[in-house]
């Protein structure tokens, strides 16, 4: 399964090819590096949110939050989880 970095960059590169635009008309309009262009698209950005942003809104993207496909443990499934082997 992709990473969401994966998926959204992914998703901005066919918003990007179905406009016919390059990544350095991406850049030039979004006022970001042509490198961070492609950092997004390739899942690679760990940059600023902000930066993120020019890139989703110059695309009219939108991001949903949801919850991940897996639950974390609860606090008191803790113990049995690191409990020691002489236990």
């Amino acid at each position: 399964m992709d990473s969401w970095r994966i998926v959204l960059g992914k998703a901005l590169r066919n918003v990007r090819k179905e406009n016919g635009w390059t990544q350095a008309d991406v850049a030039a309009k979004a006022g970001i590096k042509r490198a961070v262009v492609s950092e997004i698209e390739n899942g690679k950005f760990l940059g600023a949110i902000s930066t993120l942003d020019r890139y989703l809104t110059l695309t009219r993207v939108d991001l949903i939050p949801q919850r991940m496909g897996f639950d974390l443990p609860q606090l008191e499934s803790l113990d049995d989880i690191f409990k020691d082997d002489d236990d």
